[in-house]
């Protein structure tokens, strides 16, 4: 979390609207949360001197020393500005160490308690938790997405990252619930190749072998791209059932290789046919 000290040399160094562009950038945010990360000890003793101000939706008490307290609130906020990007999330799991990834957790867990559900910044915990699936916290990966899902149902985005979560867990009965998660996805998106790719995955850890290799020449009949159906293969959660059925795997890849010799020989018809086309204009 931010600090008061790391703060008031960024506010010193630069003008505000300066200082946003620069964390906006890659470089600046690794350096922040590495800054943000270090001074843990500074931060509780600041937090003891706060007194009545807005912190992600929650009240802090201000005392006397408002200057400082700006500081640190300013950096926070932008903390939770950049965390709640999309596109960050994988820088975030680069730089973050377990231990600061589970006091992300818990902030995450403490606000979605403390602070109103409509004030809630939806994208920051949808992306805290899915941090925490990179981080291989599925349980609580999986106890935010549910909170998120008593807020908004409907919302597919947070469904599908706590049905990959739960497979991710590797724990049966988490299994089985996600395999009933993309059976139900399937049914009302039935050309999504990815449910059928990660129902497959289910099948393969409850070994019902049968069923995994039947959905996954389903996710293979989408042919999708090259990369995406060799990995599908290649997927750890897969391999339970290559083991117990190599032959049929082996059938797979060779589907797999057809594939990618028929994208071959149509790149090349079609680099030719563009040269038949400048030749004769």
């Amino acid at each position: 979390m931010p600090n008061a000290a790391a703060s008031n040399l960024a506010m010193n160094c630069f003008s505000d609207a300066l200082y946003i562009e620069l964390v906006k950038s890659g470089f600046y945010i690794c350096l922040l949360i590495i800054v943000v990360c270090a001074f843990g000890k500074q931060i509780r003793e600041l937090l003891s001197s706060l007194g009545d101000v807005k912190f992600a939706g929650t009240s802090i008490t201000l005392g006397d020393r408002k200057v400082t307290a700006a500081s640190y609130v300013l950096l926070a906020e932008t903390f939770i500005e950049v965390l709640s990007l999309n596109q960050n999330i994988y820088k975030f799991r680069e730089i973050l160490t377990l231990p600061q990834a589970e006091k992300l957790a818990h902030f995450a867990l403490r606000y979605s308690v403390s602070v109103q559900e409509e004030d809630w910044n939806e994208e920051m915990l949808r992306n805290i938790a899915f941090l925490l699936h990179l981080f291989e916290r599925h349980e609580q990966s999986i106890l935010l997405f549910d909170r998120l899902l008593k807020m908004h149902p409907e919302r597919i985005d947070f469904l599908d990252n706590k049905a990959y979560a739960l497979l991710r867990s590797g724990v049966a009965r988490n299994v089985e619930e996600s395999e009933a998660i993309y059976i139900a996805l399937i049914e009302r998106f039935p050309t999504n190749a990815r449910n059928y790719h990660r129902l497959a995955l289910c099948k393969s850890q409850l070994k019902k072998h049968a069923e995994a290799l039947a959905y996954m020449n389903r996710f293979l009949d989408f042919e999708t791209n090259v990369d995406f159906m060799t990995q599908g293969i290649a997927e750890d959660l897969f391999f339970l059932t290559c083991t117990a059925e190599p032959a049929d795997c082996e059938q797979l890849r060779e589907r797999i290789s057809l594939f990618v010799e028929h994208e071959r020989k149509k790149k090349i018809a079609t680099l030719s046919n563009a040269k038949l086309t400048n030749a004769t204009s």
